[in-house]
């Protein structure tokens, strides 16, 4: 008989559970399962718009009659009276005209749903409010780009839907130290979701807008670099001493925001080094005193943008501003630079090597003021037993946070310089770093620039040299 009953109440649990699934939404959390269900018939009014702006024979869409704001998105509104004829400005009036046949096909497209600030619908009952907890309010803001027939009207708004949600708790009773209680299992939708406000703003560009005119400033910035130095102004090209190469520039490398207008400025883009002719800042007297000689500005250039109405084209004209002129500097100073540089890589090994096991707070300060800043990078790998070589990128402040291990051994090789001036260099180090549960072996290349205010190097960034960990 128990197992009867038993395999019974399985049935019934399985149906339930089926029953649930197909025709109700659920979850524990009251605002989540508010935000799927309002989200899902978001996109369930919007793509039957759609249709039906296309299609007489589509289904028709009914709006809620009492709806508190009942902004339209879908005409422009100078000529809702004079073109559109519209019974009233109102979303559920212009909607109707247009799906009359005389007006289809109308083109409706949305992009960009976002959902905050879900809230319990509140009400005031003996002029004290209060919070109705079986019923929420979800604002669900979009962009729509209507196009009527013929192309008579073609705006662009974003809108705020707020949809009516209503939740419902399933309980089960428990016992408890010989107590009986009741404890809410899950949330479930309770009835149809109601749309029951439209806010419209008309707006001159989708956000996908935007994005395309990204897109097309880069390009034309990019192809601007792949032709140098035929694209760089005489002006600097014409005090090269050496042949100015082109430069492959990524899209990272052109940093900028998505543009507000179609004419715009573009700054934080990688500057230009040009090498100039380094004698004409050595006196003639003290040539002895150079061993060849290096001079060279950074160019950055400013990018005026201007982008046409399909948003893929985009004219860029050039300026400029000498970042810097670096003058060529003695074999004296080279000397002082080349132990500076010794000495910095030195105590910043002897730090490191150090902290893994201090984790000091003073000390984690102090090797952190010997980068650029504090989110100079610095790349870790890791060789699992069974795969190939993974490497993170963390900002120091990150990887002295975690770093801790019982050992961490660090060797260096001489400089490499990227220029003759000892203006930036790279050291190879070798480390080998011992933990409890993992050890092993890397290498890592260390950039280095001068600081001439500081009268010392810094260090830019640390990266893994590729394939080089090997466990211990």
């Amino acid at each position: 008989m128990y197992r009867k009953v038993l395999i019974t109440a399985l049935m019934l649990g399985i149906g339930v559970a089926g029953f649930s699934r197909t025709n109700e939404i659920e979850n524990v959390n009251p605002k989540d399962l508010a935000k799927t269900v309002a989200e899902k018939s978001q996109k369930e009014l919007l793509d039957k718009m759609q249709l039906r702006l296309k299609d007489r024979n589509e289904p028709n869409v009914k709006f809620y009659k009492k709806m508190t704001e009942a902004q339209q998105f879908l005409y422009q509104e100078n000529l809702i009276d004079s073109v559109l004829k519209a019974k009233s400005h109102l979303l559920k009036d212009v909607y109707v005209k247009l799906c009359d046949n005389s007006n289809m096909p109308t083109d409706l497209i949305y992009e960009g749903i976002n959902i905050n600030n879900i809230a319990y619908k509140t009400f005031k009952k003996k002029g004290i409010e209060k919070v109705d907890s079986t019923t929420l309010i979800v604002p669900i803001s979009f962009q729509a780009h209507t196009v009527a027939k013929d192309g008579i009207s073609d705006v662009k708004y974003a809108v705020t839907f707020k949809w009516q949600v209503k939740v419902k708790a399933e309980t089960e009773k428990t016992v408890v130290d010989g107590k009986k209680t009741t404890r809410i299992v899950r949330y479930v939708q309770n009835g149809t979701p109601t749309l029951v406000a439209s806010v419209a703003n008309p707006i001159k560009y989708l956000t996908s807008d935007k994005k395309d005119m990204k897109i097309a400033t880069q390009n034309a910035i990019i192809e601007w670099y792949a032709n140098l130095p035929k694209t760089l102004d005489e002006k600097y090209a014409g005090q090269s001493v050496t042949a100015i190469k082109a430069m492959n520039v990524s899209y990272d490398e052109i940093k900028m925001n998505l543009p507000e207008s179609q004419n715009f400025t573009v700054t934080d883009v990688p500057a230009i080094k040009v090498q100039i002719d380094p004698y004409q800042f050595i006196n003639d007297n003290d040539r002895q005193l150079y061993t060849n000689p290096e001079a060279y500005m950074i160019i950055a250039p400013i990018f005026n943008v201007s982008v046409d109405d399909t948003f893929n084209k985009a004219d860029i004209s050039t300026s400029y501003v000498v970042k810097e002129t670096v003058k060529p500097i003695t074999d004296k100073t080279k000397t002082e630079r080349s132990k500076t540089a010794n000495a910095v890589i030195t105590e910043f090994t002897k730090q490191l090597s150090t902290y893994v096991n201090t984790r000091d707070a003073a000390q984690k300060a102090f090797i952190e003021n010997m980068f650029e800043t504090d989110e100079s990078t610095i790349e870790v790998s890791y060789l699992p037993k069974r795969g190939l070589e993974k490497i993170n990128t963390k900002s120091i402040q990150k990887y002295l946070s975690l770093l801790k291990g019982s050992s961490l051994n660090l060797t260096f090789d001489n400089p490499q310089l990227i220029n003759s001036n000892w203006d930036s260099l790279t050291y190879t180090v070798h480390q080998e770093y011992k933990s409890k549960t993992y050890s092993d072996y890397t290498q890592k290349r260390i950039y280095m620039t001068y600081d001439s205010v500081k009268k010392t190097y810094i260090i830019v960034k640390i990266e893994v040299i590729p394939n080089s960990t090997t466990i211990k």
